[in-house]
């Protein structure tokens, strides 16, 4: 449980890279995405990788005003509930 809660916050930790990074950051995060280091953390917080990459990839896609609040309303959903859709 502990260990989940753990890479939940690796997850976090990423998704606010995502909006308030630097550009080389954020470069990092999208090349995490694209890793099987991503699919095993995914697994390891008990996420599905296939709908997480989709909400990360569109917070670095979007304007900041914008990534900012799909970065925290996922953030939220992350750490209150723990799974997504």
């Amino acid at each position: 449980m502990s260990e989940c809660r753990l890479w939940k916050h690796v997850i976090c930790q990423a998704i606010s890279d995502s909006y308030l990074g630097s550009a080389k950051e954020k470069l990092k995060v999208a090349e995490w995405l694209m890793s099987e280091d991503y699919v095993t953390c995914c697994d390891m917080a008990e996420l599905r990788p296939e709908n997480l990459h989709k909400l990360i990839k569109e917070i670095l896609t979007s304007k900041p005003v914008v990534a900012r609040y799909l970065g925290e309303r996922l953030k939220k959903v992350i750490q209150d509930r723990g799974y997504l859709y």
